[in-house]
């Protein structure tokens, strides 16, 4: 349960990374 919980978590983290980095880009592109 506990692995299956942690396999779970990195694809998220991930996921919220490459959204910080579209939102980063996006505000250098129209600041």
């Amino acid at each position: 349960m506990e692995r299956a919980a942690v396999l779970q978590s990195i694809p998220v983290k991930r996921r919220e990374k490459i959204l910080h980095q579209k939102m980063y880009h996006y505000s250098v592109i129209h600041s």
